[in-house]
């Protein structure tokens, strides 16, 4: 059985949808950025404060390897796409689902938590969000599954994304 790797932009509800998703599917739920915290007893914004934006992707790409195939939702990092090794390793474990959102979507999803996302930390933080947006897009599009996510809660995407999941012969 092949395993649910949600990847896409911070903000889109990777962890939300995957958390309903994988109840819906009776899978266990793996959040590679909680693991990533768990594993190193920092959060990630203190990890980039500390050490920056590269040592926390080597960690992060220890914790996508570690990664078993298997009956799970798996939620990535939302730079997760960046490195290539990542991607070699998601695809073999599973189905690649990107959960896609427009940029006016991200914005008011992350205005108020954006505090908490170190590279949305500085005052033009909405240029930011948009530079990463254009520069990860053609990295999500490569995923097996472009689901759209729109203003409806994490349940119902979950249960729309399962749907197509099931539909498109998946799972």
């Amino acid at each position: 059985m092949q395993s649910v790797v949600l990847i896409g932009m911070m903000g889109v509800g990777k962890t939300s949808v995957g958390r309903h998703l994988a109840a819906l599917l009776e899978r266990e739920f793996v959040d590679t950025d909680a693991q990533v915290q768990h594993k190193l007893g920092r959060s990630i914004d203190s990890l980039f404060k500390t050490f920056g934006e590269s040592a926390f992707r080597d960690h992060e790409a220890i914790v996508i390897e570690s990664q078993p195939a298997g009956n799970y939702v798996i939620s990535t990092g939302g730079g997760a796409v960046v490195r290539e090794s990542n991607w070699s390793h998601l695809q073999t474990i599973g189905v690649t689902v990107y959960l896609k959102a427009s940029l006016e979507l991200l914005k008011s999803r992350l205005e108020r938590g954006r505090h908490k996302r170190p590279l949305l930390a500085g005052d033009d933080w909405e240029a930011v969000l948009a530079s990463k947006l254009n520069e990860r897009e053609p990295l999500y599009e490569r995923a097996q599954v472009v689901f759209r996510v729109n203003e409806e809660d994490s349940l119902d995407t979950a249960h729309r994304l399962a749907e197509t999941l099931l539909e498109g012969g998946y799972l």
